[in-house]
């Protein structure tokens, strides 16, 4: 049985692998924008902490 492949397919496949491909990119996006505002958060809290601001004044901040 010969494996199935995109080259192949019919366009309606075809356009559900073109979609499911478009939903993973923009998983992929989402998540990276996720990922990078909780590393700029982890980063600020660290440089207010090397300043000696107080715990309370970062948690409000953060």
């Amino acid at each position: 049985m010969e494996l199935y492949n995109k080259e192949n397919a019919s366009p309606t496949i075809m356009n559900a692998f073109d979609l499911e491909l478009e939903k993973g990119i923009e998983q992929g996006i989402e998540q990276g924008i996720e990922q990078g505002i909780e590393f700029e958060k982890r980063d600020i809290t660290k440089k207010l902490i090397l300043r000696n601001i107080a715990l309370e004044t970062i948690a409000e901040i953060t």
